[in-house]
């Protein structure tokens, strides 16, 4: 929403009367800060001196979750919380665009649905996205979850514009589906999205349909991730030490640890890591053990005047036998 757009309850000058317009910036700021929601929005309208203080980056809400999701035939967008009270800001759409209903409430225990469906392509009104920017110009989210929906170019495109292109830092995506050919192709788009790094991404399909596997083109962008958890990626096993080398050469640059989880073509053992037992890197297997659910293995690989070690803790199921790798790299002076 633009200024244009608004209709004012007052005019631009008032006279002296309107002693609240005629506040210093900063006790404005002060004020609004204390607001809560609705009486936040009801500012916004009364005049166009309001309007602007209320979209400055001062008085921008931080909050700790915006969750996108569709239900009984609504698009729907959770931002929680918005006030003291944990109250939710939810915005329901309808599918033909129509429909847009704004409330304002505390949310229940399995308010996301309950029986998982892959998402088939439908429009998306464009009503969701302009809530999303209006509610971007408001709050600024921790975290984002995209639960059950359809993520194509225009989807990429249209959520970019809603944010500006700054998106939360951690983004969750649960069960979505994609019209790319390959995985690997959404997620290289996706990660186009996210240029800065130390980023948190989690990607769950539940369906062992998507598994995918991905080539060496991919490990750049794995090493911008300070947390990754991709569950249908299956990394072959001979790119494990580039990765891990990849991201020890740019580990200088980093600002955090990092933290990856996924999958194994193949169970992992000392001799694919050999490139590190030299007098760069030492390699030591730390622990292993065999247990009802299956096979953990610890292998430690540390590089010599560098203050992070890597951590590597593979588990091979019973069930599946597939290798479930989580690779941590760690600031010793942390520990």
């Amino acid at each position: 929403m633009n200024t244009d757009q608004c209709q004012f309850a007052m005019a631009p000058q008032f006279g002296e009367k309107d002693f609240i317009s005629n506040l210093p910036d900063d006790c404005l700021f002060s004020i609004f800060s204390h607001l809560d929601w609705d009486s936040f929005e009801k500012m916004e309208r009364i005049k166009q001196r309001l309007y602007s203080i209320t979209r400055d980056k001062r008085c921008v809400k931080p909050i700790d979750e915006i969750i996108l999701f569709k239900s009984n035939g609504l698009f729907t967008i959770y931002a929680n919380p918005i006030d003291k009270n944990d109250a939710c800001l939810v915005y329901e759409i309808s599918m033909d665009g129509y429909g847009a209903k704004r409330k304002i409430e505390a949310l229940e225990e399995g308010y996301l649905p309950n029986s998982p469906e892959i998402p088939h392509n439908s429009e998306i009104p464009p009503n969701f996205f302009t809530a999303l920017e209006t509610l971007h110009s408001k709050c600024k989210a921790k975290k984002m979850f995209i639960y059950e929906l359809f993520v194509d170019d225009s989807f990429l495109q249209r959520i970019g514009n809603a944010f500006n292109w700054h998106f939360p830092s951690n983004l969750s995506l649960m069960n979505v589906a994609t019209d790319e050919e390959s995985n690997e192709d959404f997620f290289v788009k996706f990660n186009s999205l996210n240029e800065l790094k130390n980023r948190r991404l989690s990607v769950d399909c539940p369906c062992n349909e998507n598994r995918w596997v991905p080539t060496r083109d991919i490990l750049p962008l794995i090493c911008r991730y300070s947390e990754l958890e991709l569950h249908s990626i299956v990394l072959p096993i001979d790119l494990l030490p580039a990765l891990i080398n990849m991201y020890f050469s740019s580990i200088d640059q980093a600002s955090d640890t990092a933290c990856w989880t996924f999958t194994l073509t193949a169970p992992i053992e000392l001799n694919t890591l050999q490139m590190f037992n030299n007098d760069t890197f030492s390699l030591e297997q730390d622990i292993a053990y065999r247990g009802k659910l299956g096979l953990s293995a610890y292998i430690i690989i540390r590089k010599r005047n560098c203050p992070y070690h890597c951590e590597l803790e593979a588990f091979v199921s019973v069930d599946d036998g597939n290798t479930v790798l989580t690779t941590t790299f760690i600031d010793r002076e942390r520990e």
